[in-house]
């Protein structure tokens, strides 16, 4: 075959709404967590760059390969707090997938959405093997974009006998928005709540998918039982919860690197393991009731080219989007 005859799949975020799902993303996340503890999945740890242009910004590459699928891929992330003012998506990015006997680019692709699915999904892995399977109140700190996708995620997930989801954000009108969310597709019952500890209270499963960059959550707030999913990671009191929860689990320890870093300021000794470890069976997930746990996940290359793969194989079935000859 010639270079000119080479075809790439584009698929727009609506071409990718209509052949993926939550419960694809799922068990494609899982699929990357297995194949990282089988040493079938290589990623590698890339820098942020943090452009000068008026408004906290940055930019991300996330490669991975999944020698099993035979496919390498890359996505190109970016966020900037100056885009909802003007009406554009705080989170921005596409992906590329690529023929790993090749290099040969296969599938480009909107980024935006599946970042949102795999993230919700990662964080639902975790409850999978860490929260208590008995857990009735879903805490959702955050109701944006992430606070749609972590409760279908974990409602997706059909293992917890969910009851209740007590709900906060700074924003009445997107508590309204979740909520009606919520209830018009999992019947669900949803609180608002005036706090974040209140919305914290009586929570077995509790998400913070905030972008604050200041403590929201404290050790004390969590009881016996709990189990934390921090997305952001720096909207909670990282250092007394790390030193004081039974079981702190990294995503994925190559790529959550934030340990290294001096506004940590924590003891990396006493991060439990990784959750690709707990799904190989390697490590254990909750052993008791009472453990207090935390899964913390930065987002990694894995997932993105896992997600991103299998919707491009969804979309081929399809007949979704269209061809390019790049090199013509």
């Amino acid at each position: 075959m010639r270079p000119e005859e080479w075809k790439t799949r584009i698929l727009t975020t609506s071409d990718i709404k209509s052949v993926w799902n939550m419960k694809k993303s799922l068990q494609a996340v899982e699929d990357a967590l297995r194949f990282i503890g089988e040493g079938e999945l290589l990623q590698e740890k890339c820098q942020s760059l943090f452009p000068s242009e008026g408004n906290y910004s940055f930019l991300l590459p996330h490669p991975a390969y999944i020698r099993p699928w035979k496919v390498v891929g890359d996505k190109w992330l970016g966020c900037c707090d100056g885009n909802p003012p003007k009406g554009l998506p705080y989170t921005v990015g596409v992906t590329t997938i690529n023929d790993a006997e090749t290099m040969m680019p296969i599938a480009f692709m909107d980024a935006a959405y599946l970042t949102g699915m795999r993230t919700a999904a990662m964080a639902a892995m975790g409850a999978k093997y860490l929260a208590r399977k008995d857990s009735e109140v879903l805490t959702m700190i955050g109701c944006g974009v992430q606070g749609e996708t972590h409760i279908s995620a974990i409602c997706e997930l059909n293992i917890f006998p969910l009851k209740k989801v007590q709900i906060y954000d700074v924003r009445e009108e997107a508590m309204q928005s979740l909520k009606k969310y919520t209830e018009e597709n999992y019947g669900l019952e949803v609180v608002p709540m005036s706090c974040v500890a209140d919305a914290v209270h009586g929570g077995d499963i509790v998400c913070s998918v905030t972008t604050c960059r200041t403590p929201l959550i404290f050790d004390e707030m969590l009881v016996p039982g709990t189990h934390l999913v921090p997305t952001c990671l720096w909207d909670i009191d990282i250092k007394n919860i790390l030193h004081n929860v039974d079981k702190w689990v990294l995503g994925n320890t190559q790529s959550d690197n934030w340990l290294q870093r001096p506004a940590a300021m924590v003891d990396a000794d006493k991060v439990y393991t990784d959750l690709s470890e707990i799904v190989c069976g390697r490590k254990p997930g909750r052993e008791k009731a009472e453990e207090r746990t935390v899964m913390t996940h930065l987002g990694m290359g894995a997932n993105d080219v896992a997600v991103s793969y299998q919707a491009y194989k969804a979309a081929i079935e399809a007949g979704v989007g269209f061809d390019v000859q790049i090199m013509s």
